[in-house]
């Protein structure tokens, strides 16, 4: 017989269901945090290697136009070689100019949310919710332990894939959100100990639990059986997001079943993401190779926008490929080998360790890209059949196709309309560069006809063009047919002659010299186009240059590079400071190391606009040589040149940078302390937090909204208490600041404040209240939203109607929870 009173055996048993739950997330977040890739054997765990990422929303910029300083997605963002015209094949974000940039754990924060989350593959969707998982599971488990929340109130992470969850079971949604979840982690790991079931339970049913539905585009013959279990989930009380390929996410959505999906898209990695990446990349060891690499070579700075596609970069250099140097394709021949021998993936397919064996199946995967892709340029995604019309294989077509899902070469791609299973290349680049590969095997005669023919108007072409000039002997010959085009009004032919000769091994000198010659004259064409430009516009904004500028970057990394650079930085020197804006914005593009110093000189010109420029360029070159100097210049007299440096030391995003640009917050000049401010919002070191809530009592209404915008950039929930101070500020414009700040923190005791800011005198700030209500997602705000639409005399409908939108599921399902609430207090 158990000693001991029934309180003390109460205890007892309440702590081993504490004990059982904080086992089971543990090792939730363990299984979560595989990422199925290996270096040296070892596993690499997401959370050793996961960074801050945003994303694109719906949501127009207009909508959150703060109107005063800078947006937290500022104008100087690298164009990409991947334009408007071709966005959709490689499923990457299209129109960003005119979208709002968030944070990815802003953008999952607010209570109650309906997110659908898509991008490419290799884009990050699924790392993404499994590190939100993650992180969620091991500090739920930590404040279980040191009794910080009761164990029924403890967050829970549920990570669902769409196929377990189409073949769930359960009287409720709670009990086929448990099911789904625990099959799904079955999948991953066989050995996860089976949760406390009355907990776990309750804690789906949670307003607290966040739910995740991975993987939409891979449903296949689960479609029927997911439209009717998914639409079971729209009542619950917690958080929901769906992944989903962006290939696929429009016909898909409406699957889901939920009300007031937001639809928000992964944003490619930039310069900073890269860098941060890349110091962690693999764990514990980093790859500080990569930045030089990067700097140098534009083309390949874009393919490692694709996280996956950054992080095999990295596997490379680090283990001791010497990439210096190397083209695009060169690093993807190296992937390309590396995927097939399986070592990345910690798997052995039957061709390991025989040459012969291994480069037959390269052949055949070139074969198959070159036949799949000639039969549909525009898709990424093919059935056995379609497969199998590229010849024999060396080994049987259906088990190859197998071994190369296990190696990471194809991912599988649901189903086509007739019900065939279906396949596609793990990124669409690497069908292009097989593809590619396929062509440039063939007599210069048979190329060189194909090619002809795609020059105009196909732009799912282009890249595959590139790699035919890339991997060819000499490609001459394509230039000279570029050459003999007719009519080139809109400099297409020239576009596509820089895109190849800079990937090209070899083309001849005087054809190379005729192409920079003809860039020279564009880029005066562009200087001279508009009287805009000559207004220098310091964001670059609405500048008829994108398109030149464009064609001009393309020459980084390349044959051309060198002679353009050259003649980039002799124009810096010109008289009329448009031109020097100009080559300063395309000498930061092409990614030459030689444009540094002159550049660097520049920081110092009296046009503010060049300055501008100076520092945009030195910012995206991130060669550490620019750092000293940089740092130098913020001990100039002129406040000028202070602020200038301290915003390229942003852009620089090297954390050696905070302590001086925290010494900068005390200057004397207030548009230089507020510059030091959003350098260190740029740099989002933790460190610099205390001392920018400090400068909330600047008396300058200017820097303190710029404060204010860059609080709610840093994403650190301590500023909310003093964030919602200012919403009750004399100047109009850091009440705005405050309200979108807020929203962007995702903290529900913004609301109160927020709806009597809905009656505020200045219109700018009662319509950002609107939308930061809406942003938030609390069911308080329906009635007074609800009011102002229905309100014949407010100028607001139209932005109250936007927030309302995101707010009726949240209405609807209010009885839900006090339903919910009863059952839990009993």
């Amino acid at each position: 017989m158990r000693n001991g009173t029934p309180v003390q055996s109460f205890f007892e048993v309440r702590s081993a269901t504490a004990v059982a739950a904080m086992a089971w997330l543990h090792a939730v977040a363990d299984a979560l945090d595989e990422t199925g890739l290996y270096f040296n054997k070892q596993p690499i765990p997401g959370s050793a290697i996961a960074v801050d990422a945003f994303v694109y929303t719906k949501q127009r910029k207009d909508d959150v136009q703060d109107r005063g300083w800078r947006n937290e997605e500022r104008n100087d963002r690298e164009m990409s070689v991947i334009d408007e015209q071709v966005a959709h094949l490689y499923e990457q974000p299209s129109d960003w100019d005119e979208r709002v940039k968030r944070r990815w754990r802003q953008a999952i924060q607010p209570p109650r949310i309906r997110l659908g989350l898509r991008g490419s593959p290799g884009s990050g969707k699924t790392f993404l919710t499994k590190h939100a998982a993650v992180a969620l599971a091991r500090e739920s488990a930590k404040q279980i332990d040191e009794r910080q929340v009761h164990l029924y109130d403890a967050p829970v992470p549920f990570w669902v894939t769409a196929k377990a969850l189409a073949v769930a079971s359960g009287a409720d949604a709670k009990e086929l959100i448990v099911n789904a979840c625990l099959d799904s982690l079955k999948g991953i790991r066989k050995d996860i100990p089976q949760p406390p079931m009355d907990w776990i339970q309750r804690a789906a049913a949670s307003p607290h639990a966040l739910i995740v539905v991975d993987a939409l585009d891979e449903l296949a013959d689960e479609e029927a059986a997911f439209k009717l279990a998914s639409p079971r989930l729209k009542d619950v009380t917690g958080r929901l997001i769906a992944t989903c390929r962006t290939l696929y996410w429009e016909h898909r959505t409406n699957w889901l079943g939920w009300a007031n999906v937001a639809d928000v898209e992964l944003a490619p990695f930039e310069r900073k993401e890269q860098r941060e990446f890349a110091r962690n990349f693999p764990p514990g060891v980093g790859t500080p190779g990569l930045e030089p690499l990067l700097s140098s070579n534009f083309p390949l700075r874009q393919a490692c926008s694709a996280p996956l596609l950054l992080a095999f970069v990295c596997l490379l250099l680090a283990e001791g490929k010497n990439l210096a140097g190397a083209n695009r394709v060169t690093v993807y021949t190296e992937i390309v080998r590396k995927l097939l021998s399986g070592e990345w993936r910690n798997v052995t397919p039957p061709w390991k360790g025989k040459k012969g064996f291994q480069q037959s199946i390269l052949h055949f995967l070139e074969e198959a890209a070159w036949s799949i892709f000639q039969a549909a340029p525009a898709s990424n995604r093919f059935t056995l059949i379609e497969f199998e019309k590229a010849g024999d294989a060396p080994v049987r077509h259906a088990e190859l196709l197998d071994e190369l899902v296990r190696c990471g070469v194809l991912v599988e791609a649901g189903e086509d309309d007739l019900g065939e299973s279906c396949w596609s290349f793990l990124h669409r680049t690497f069908l292009e560069f097989l593809a590619g590969r396929a062509l440039a095997r063939k007599l210069q005669g048979e190329w060189l006809k194909e090619a002809k023919k795609h020059f105009w108007y196909e732009p799912e072409w282009m890249e595959v063009l590139t790699f035919l000039a890339a991997h060819v002997d000499d490609a001459t010959p394509l230039i000279e047919a570029l050459e003999q085009e007719e009519e080139d009004i809109f400099y297409s032919m020239l576009y596509l002659k820089v895109r190849l000769a800079s990937a090209a091994r070899r083309v001849a000198p005087e054809r190379l010299d005729r192409i920079a010659g003809e860039l020279n004259d564009l880029f005066q064409i562009a200087c001279e186009l508009d009287d805009r430009v000559q207004k220098v516009d310091q964001q670059g904004k609405n500048s008829p240059s994108t398109y030149h500028l464009t064609t001009v970057q393309l020459a980084g990394g390349g044959l051309l590079v060198e002679r353009v650079s050259i003649a980039l930085a002799e124009r810096l020197r010109d008289e009329d400071s448009a031109v020097q804006w100009f080559a300063a914005e395309a000498l930061g593009r092409l990614g030459n190391a030689r444009a540094i110093e002159p550049l660097l000189g520049l920081l110092r010109d009296e046009d503010s606009g060049l300055c501008w420029s100076a520092a945009n360029a030195l910012g995206q070159l991130g060669d550490d040589r620019a750092f000293e100097p940089l740092l130098d210049l913020l001990k100039d007299k002129d406040p000028g040149v202070r602020g200038r440096a301290a915003d390229a030391l942003g852009r620089l995003g090297d954390a050696r940078a905070v302590q001086p640009l925290l010494g900068l917050l005390g200057d004397e000049d207030s548009a230089v302390r507020g510059d030091a401010a959003h350098a260190l919002g740029q740099l989002g070191d933790m460190r610099a937090f205390e001392p920018l809530l400090g400068l909330l009592r600047e008396k300058n209404n200017l820097v303190r909204q710029h404060l204010v915008l860059v609080l709610g950039q840093v994403g650190d929930g301590r500023a909310v208490e003093p964030l919602l101070g200012l919403l009750g500020d004399d100047d109009s414009k850091v009440r705005l600041c405050a309200a979108t700040a807020l929203a962007k923190l995702g903290d529900s005791r913004a609301v109160e404040p927020l709806l009597g800011m809905l009656r505020d005198k200045d219109r700018d700030v009662r319509r950002l209240a609107a939308v930061a209500l809406g942003q938030l997602g609390d069911a308080r705000a329906v009635e007074p939203l609800l009011h102002t639409f229905m309100d014949p005399e407010c100028d607001l409908r139209g932005t109250a109607w936007a927030a309302l939108r995101r707010l009726v599921a949240i209405h609807q399902s209010k009885a839900a929870d006090l339903k919910l609430g009863r059952q839990q207090r009993v």
